[in-house]
């Protein structure tokens, strides 16, 4: 019987997934023989900024048994997670690979902008309509592909070819439930609408989580005038949470400024094109191989700092940062020797 036992245990599958802690990149320096952040004319860089991964086991293709998953356990770096979190048993190890490339393209699309425009680049975009919650009053008036032309709100200016943050930025003076002029452009067609706009979403404590109110739908965003910023990672790394390394590298290369001060500095999230810096998964095991290849700060994601508070190496000072002018801020004053202002531990 015990016999039995151990050979149940050693093959049958658990709906779990393991991540430990996975490589680092410096996205200041090469990859793969390539300069991995290629920019004009690009400034001498100094220190490191690392993007930090999460290796897995158990994934599509894959499959944890008891015995791997105890074996695992007695390691202090290695976390639990159920498999569907990550892994719809409905895709097949090639379409989670896709799906994980078309995130990591996303995200270096969303650095370049959020990066350009937070530096002050006059960027030349077109906003086009990639969803439409249900909730939204734009349902049945826009249609994905739409292109937004402009946006008119009472008393405000009215936004011809808006940039993302533009027309966030004027959501958020918004009240909930104002009737906004939308021109958009489909095909060759011109058209107009009066939409109300709706509340954001809240978080677990029933705060909202933007101010003012939203239009309820998704937006791509395309750049006309990017100045020559191009990425060079291959598909070797997947997934969106590369993002805000992304963006703090560009703006590295393409200022005097050194925003390490000669310091490995490590993070992780995602970014969009306005700048909020979005949550990632691994955050612990992020820190570890952070601390593990050298880096003594690291940028943490807002919301995931409960998660990472008590779990930050020794010797290492984690930061919670929002968006992403607190994570310049931030680089600017660990440059400076200053006193970090925003949430630390460590």
């Amino acid at each position: 019987m015990t016999f039995l036992l151990l050979l149940v245990s050693t093959l049958v599958p658990l709906p779990y997934i393991l991540e430990y802690p996975g490589p680092t990149v410096n996205v200041l320096a090469d990859y793969d023989g390539k300069t991995l952040i290629n920019v004009p004319d690009a400034a001498a860089v100094d220190g490191e900024l690392l993007m930090t991964t999460v290796s897995i086991s158990g994934g599509p293709g894959q499959w944890l048994t008891a015995a791997t998953l105890l074996q695992a356990l007695a390691s202090s770096e290695a976390a639990v997670a159920p498999r569907e979190a990550l892994f719809p048993d409905a895709l097949s190890a090639s379409q989670s690979e896709q799906i994980s490339q078309a995130q990591m393209n996303s995200s270096q699309e969303n650095a370049i902008i959020a990066a350009l425009e937070s530096m002050g680049y006059d960027l030349d975009v077109e906003l086009e309509v990639a969803t439409i919650t249900a909730q939204s009053d734009a349902k049945d008036k826009l249609a994905v592909d739409d292109i937004l032309v402009s946006i008119a709100a009472p008393g405000e200016p009215t936004l011809t070819y808006p940039s993302y943050r533009e027309l966030t930025g004027l959501l958020a003076r918004v009240p909930v439930g104002t009737t906004v002029k939308v021109e958009a452009r489909r095909n060759d067609e011109t058209l107009r609408y009066d939409i109300a706009t709706i509340a954001p979403p809240v978080d677990a404590e029933g705060r909202p989580q933007r101010e003012g109110s939203l239009l309820g739908i998704g937006l791509y965003t395309h750049l006309k005038n990017n100045p020559g910023v191009e990425f060079s990672l291959g598909d070797q790394i997947g997934g969106p949470s590369a993002g805000l390394m992304f963006a703090l590298g560009i703006i590295d290369k393409l200022t005097d400024e050194s925003l390490t001060g000669a310091n490995s500095i490590a993070g992780t999230g995602t970014i969009a094109i306005d700048g909020q810096v979005g949550p990632i998964g691994g955050v612990n095991q992020k820190m570890l191989g952070a601390y593990r290849d050298g880096a003594r700060y690291f940028l943490v994601p807002a919301d995931n700092w409960d998660e990472a508070q008590g779990h930050v190496p020794a010797g290492m000072t984690a930061i919670r940062v929002e968006t992403l002018d607190e994570a310049l801020q931030t680089l600017r004053e660990i440059t400076a020797g200053k006193p970090l202002n925003l949430p630390h531990e460590g």
